[in-house]
């Protein structure tokens, strides 16, 4: 009746849980792709047909000299690029992703996007500050899926920087694993924002759609990584 000892068990659940939040997450961005394919061609018809009336009545009050109906027609125009671009990814959510990866080197994909986006940071006076290895960093993966997802962070830190900003991209080698590094002097994330921004529709942005960094997200998970951020108010926000 005396106890003389014990035996404590523990498991490391936070791997699994991590597992079933990703499956979860692809999930709901499935769905929400399905639903998008099926009444994306409904949606765009009309709006081409509104877009093309709106020109039609713009390009008669440039005639009249009407400068109030003029912009009338550009917020129409605007806003249906705008619903535009949310149908657009919406449909990126339903397509399946390419499967042909093969041996890349992130090194050089950076570098592409480091050339692609460098006007657009000109032009917003943003410096870019890149560390990468000498040697090539060699991972199986599909290049332009890899691009997207760094150029999608790229412009997301632009937004968040005010004239004068720095991104600072890293990329390093460990073991088999390789890790790109994005970090921006925005305005940074609250701790209430931070754990949403990987949900379908979340955004602070005015004009956003909230898709972004859900296919972001997915992208990676598709080659078998993971997406991580740190953020805090007023000291700009790091993604890995």
């Amino acid at each position: 009746g005396v106890i003389g000892g014990a035996f404590g068990i523990f498991k490391d659940l936070s791997y699994g849980r991590e597992i079933e939040r990703r499956m979860q997450h692809l999930g709901s961005l499935a769905a929400i792709g399905q639903l998008a394919a099926g009444t994306a061609h409904e949606i765009r018809n009309p709006l081409t047909t509104i877009k093309g009336f709106a020109q039609l009545i713009h390009s008669r009050a440039i005639k009249q000299e009407d400068c109030i109906i003029q912009e009338y027609c550009n917020f129409i125009t605007q806003e249906i690029d705008h619903l535009n671009k949310i149908v657009s990814e919406f449909l990126a959510l339903s397509r399946p992703r390419a499967k042909d990866f093969a041996e890349l080197d992130i090194v050089l994909a950076i570098n592409e996007v480091i050339a692609f986006i460098y006007g657009e940071a000109v032009l917003l006076d943003i410096s870019i500050i890149h560390n990468l290895p000498d040697k090539p960093v060699l991972v199986f993966a599909n290049k332009e899926n890899l691009k997207e997802v760094l150029i999608n962070i790229c412009r997301n830190a632009f937004q968040a920087m005010q004239p004068g900003g720095t991104l600072t991209i890293l990329a390093e080698e460990t073991d088999d694993n390789a890790t790109i590094t994005l970090t921006d002097t925005g305005c940074g994330m609250t701790s209430e924002v931070l754990p949403h921004i990987f949900k379908p529709f979340f955004t602070t942005k005015e004009h956003g759609t909230g898709l972004g960094l859900s296919i972001c997200e997915r992208i990676i998970t598709e080659h078998n990584g993971s997406l991580h951020v740190t953020s805090r108010p007023g000291s700009g926000s790091t993604f890995a």
